[in-house]
């Protein structure tokens, strides 16, 4: 290292002075060597002062240089100039920093260069937040000048506009040079109607309220709406320094909307509804029609999002509104609310409106209320189902009837081979389960044929609750507790027993389904007298003695604003699929049918009980009667009767009954061997005994065949299908008399000595 003498002790003392700067300073004698750095230079790239003396710069060297910029550099020092630019440098561990820096050259008193002195400050930071800002600002500024609307920035201290988007010189017809030299011009555009309106707007700018619609009048005399709205920004102390707008041009929009309301306005007296809204669903136009369907009127309705005012759950909305914007047009059903809360089902059919330039601006709507539709189209297809049941009931009722009629014939001659009081008691309980099962068939014909008025008898509630009771520990849930209370001595109730089951059961499984998690279900039955003030409580009530049969649940309990509502027919509360909404309306119907009425008491989240007010009887129920002896019946007198049934178990039995009681008989197994049998040998028969409904000719055509060889020929019908119908078909006919399968070994004869005796 060259020598440097009194010159570099004076340097030493200089540079001592320099060890406080925040400049990274070092110095290098001619050939480039380092002889001195003060500590921030050390502490700009790293190294410590042993590893830098004696050593080049270009220790410090980046690469991202060429070696064109060093040339320049040495080039420039080297003729004695001071060098100043920005360089690239790395530091010990290899990261890369960003200085400026000036190398000066030390030149003596005969003109050499002794020395150069390098001072450097670190600008990476700067750089980087300098470089950061040009990119915001150049992204800010791409997306301002990209997007259909004026984006402006106003200095609410110095009153002057900071920034202003090119699209204004587009909408407003003036430059932006202008608005920036005469900040409040943008005002003189807007037309004289709206101007003092939105000069008094302005005062929330502050407050963020500012969101404003008004007309201007460009330049060349056309007029455009605009839609502006101003943000308060505020700096690091909470004060609002500046605002920001956006403001667009929304007179497509405008136009369009006028157009659809000029349209609607013919179509106010319609029943349809006209909603014109907004693509963020606010509507902007609703007609009569609407006001008519839905309950709001115009002014209740413009502004709110259609969404929110006309559904209780959005999602299917949601889907039909994306489906709209992807193609244009959307029809179809949606279940809607009106202002009443209650639900209506409407035909929607949705289409975008476009602007000149094909840009979606709003959705016309025109809905039609189809909810009378809809029920009636749910009860056409609910009679057509019961329709339905009602042929297949038939034909099973047909077949059952058949096999309980040799049951009850042969009860008879069973009495007669057993004649003792055990044996007796045996055949009544027989008859007794097969007559009762005789009444069920005939029971569930009439309610499939939808005739609810039934067979009423007195009978006994705490004998109909017990037969549910069995059905509910049969098949619900373990996790719901049954309970029976009956207090005293019920009385006796004139009514169906079919019904009375329809009627517990449906209330019971409502019980069911308003504890989904368990719970208890209790049937209570009690006597009470009411009243003509207790009656005036209920206009269906009259005062006398009444059976109340209560069904209580410890479940969800029903709301307060649907309980006027659960027995209209068609009204659920459970999901689709779940729940017909005939439950409660059948149960109304059916007590109502018995004169009753009914009371309910519920509580949401505690649970609910539903009391059957029935009116007490003072009939003797079936049994009760004094023990008479049993009449005689008639007897034959050895006539012939043709007996004529395609089930072989009642021609076997008819026959042992009407031989065992004085009767010749001959067996036929349809219409066609009885119309054979007949025709050899109908002199000899009395009676001929045919079922109406049989294969290659049934009872009708019998009658007629058999009629054509003796018009006098005496018939008596039978059938399993449905009685009364049956019936009158037989007499309409030419049937003498009809007797309904089932039937007893008595009916047959008592119809055989009716006949008879014509």
């Amino acid at each position: 290292m060259t020598d440097l003498g009194p010159d570099a002790e004076q340097l030493r003392i200089k540079g001592a002075a320099l060890d406080a700067a925040g400049n990274a300073i070092f110095i290098t004698d001619r050939e480039g060597h380092i002889i001195w750095a003060n500590p921030a230079f050390m502490a700009i790239s790293g190294f410590a002062m042993p590893e830098i003396l004696g050593r080049k710069p270009n220790l410090v060297k980046s690469g991202a240089h060429d070696r064109e910029f060093y040339l320049k550099l040495w080039s420039t020092i080297l003729a004695g100039r001071t060098w100043h630019g920005q360089i690239n440098n790395r530091r010990k561990d290899g990261s890369l920093y960003i200085a400026e820096q000036i190398i000066a050259p030390v030149i003596d008193a005969s003109g050499i260069i002794t020395h150069f002195v390098t001072v450097q400050r670190d600008t990476t930071e700067r750089d980087r937040v300098v470089e950061a800002l040009r990119q915001s600002e150049e992204r800010f500024r791409q997306l301002a000048e990209s997007i259909q609307a004026v984006h402006w920035i106003i200095d609410l201290e110095r009153h002057a506009i900071l920034y202003i988007s090119p699209n204004y010189e587009t909408i407003w017809g003036r430059t932006c040079a202008s608005l920036v030299a005469s900040p409040q011009s943008w005002l003189e555009g807007i037309v004289p109607e709206d101007r003092l309106r939105i000069v008094a707007a302005q005062a929330r700018l502050r407050l963020g309220q500012y969101d404003e619609e008004y007309r201007i009048v460009r330049p060349d005399g056309s007029i455009r709406w605009i839609h502006d709205r101003a943000f308060p920004v505020r700096n690091a102390g909470g004060e609002v320094y500046r605002i920001a707008g956006v403001a667009e041009d929304i007179t497509a929009r405008k136009l369009a909307e006028a157009q659809v309301r000029e349209q609607a306005a013919l179509l106010d007296k319609a029943n349809d509804a006209i909603i014109v809204r907004d693509l963020e669903y606010r509507i902007r136009f609703w007609n009569k029609g609407a006001e008519r369907i839905y309950g709001w009127t115009a002014a209740e309705a413009i502004g709110h999002r259609s969404n929110e005012l006309l559904y209780h759950d959005d999602t299917e909305f949601q889907r039909c509104a994306a489906l709209v914007l992807a193609e244009g047009v959307w029809s179809g059903e949606l279940r809607q609310r009106r202002k009443d809360g209650r639900e209506i089902v409407v035909d929607v059919s949705l289409t975008l409106v476009l602007d000149e330039s094909g840009n979606p601006v709003s959705v016309l709507a025109i809905n039609t209320d189809i909810t009378v539709r809809k029920h009636q189209e749910a009860q056409f297809l609910r009679a057509q189902r019961m329709e339905s049941v009602g042929t297949l009931a038939g034909g099973i009722a047909h077949d059952l009837n058949n096999v309980l009629a040799p049951i009850l014939m042969s009860i008879e001659l069973l009495r007669i081979k057993f004649a003792d009081p055990d044996a007796d008691k045996l055949l009544d309980a027989m008859e007794s389960s097969a007559q009762r099962g005789a009444q069920m068939i005939r029971q569930v014909l009439a309610f499939s044929r939808g005739r609810v008025e039934g067979e009423r008898i007195p009978i006994q509630p705490e004998r109909i609750v017990g037969e549910v009771g069995l059905i509910i520990q049969d098949t619900f849930s373990k996790s719901i507790r049954l309970e029976h209370c009956v207090v005293g001595e019920p009385w006796p109730v004139v009514a169906d027993p079919t019904q009375l089951h329809q009627i517990l059961l449906n209330l019971c499984v409502n019980a069911r389904d308003a504890m989904p998690g368990g719970g208890r279900l209790s049937i209570r039955i009690e006597n009470r007298m009411l009243n003509l003030s207790a009656a005036m409580f209920n206009a269906e009530a009259r005062p006398g003695p009444y059976v109340i049969i209560s069904v209580s649940d410890t479940g969800t309990g029903i709301p307060h604003g649907i309980r006027e509502k659960i027995f209209e027919p068609f009204f659920t509360t459970k999901s689709i699929g779940k729940g017909t909404g005939l439950g409660l309306s059948t149960v109304l119907a059916l007590v109502r049918g018995h004169g009753g009425f009914i009371e309910l008491q519920s509580e949401p989240g505690v649970g609910s009980t539903f009391q059957i007010f029935l009116p007490a009887s003072s009939a003797r129920l079936p049994g009760t009667a004094d023990v008479e002896s049993r009449p005689e019946l008639p007897r034959g007198r050895n006539e012939l009767v043709l007996v004529v049934d395609d089930e072989e178990a009642i021609r076997c039995v008819a026959r042992q009954i009407l031989e065992c009681f004085g009767y010749r008989v001959q067996l036929a197994a349809n219409g066609a061997e009885a119309v054979d049998f007949y025709r050899e040998h109908g002199g000899e028969v009395a009676v001929v005994l045919t079922d109406m409904a049989m294969p290659v000719l049934d009872g009708p055509a019998t009658l007629l065949a058999l009629r054509e060889l003796n018009p006098a020929v005496k018939v008596i019908g039978s059938s399993g299908m449905e009685a009364d119908s049956q019936a009158v078909a037989a007499k309409g006919n030419g049937f003498g008399f009809f007797v309904p399968k089932p039937y007893t070994a008595e009916v047959l004869l008592q119809a055989l000595a009716s006949v008879l005796q014509d």
